[in-house]
């Protein structure tokens, strides 16, 4: 899942993480602060955006899925939030 890739990714990859840093900066001053240097990642949440046509309860494996992926991110000190996003 893409929610577990970012974490490991910014967490393990010092490379990726200077290259976030630089692309932000490059974005204007308004992310300058996003990534700081020393960040401390219990400061951080991990948003898993849900995009649905349907409403109700997801499917019991599509669910298990995502209750695995944040426990994998919540493993390295991030924390997590699940959003739906309704579509027509």
């Amino acid at each position: 899942m893409q929610a577990s890739n970012a974490a490991e990714l910014l967490l393990g990859n010092k490379q990726f993480l200077a290259d976030s840093r630089a692309l932000l900066q490059g974005m204007g001053n308004q992310y300058a602060d996003v990534l700081p240097d020393g960040f401390n990642p219990r400061e951080y949440r991990i948003i898993v955006g849900l995009i649905r046509k349907e409403a109700g309860d997801i499917p019991f494996f599509s669910r298990l899925t995502l209750m695995r992926a944040a426990e994998r991110i919540e493993g390295k000190a991030l924390r997590t939030a699940f959003v739906v996003i309704p579509v027509q």
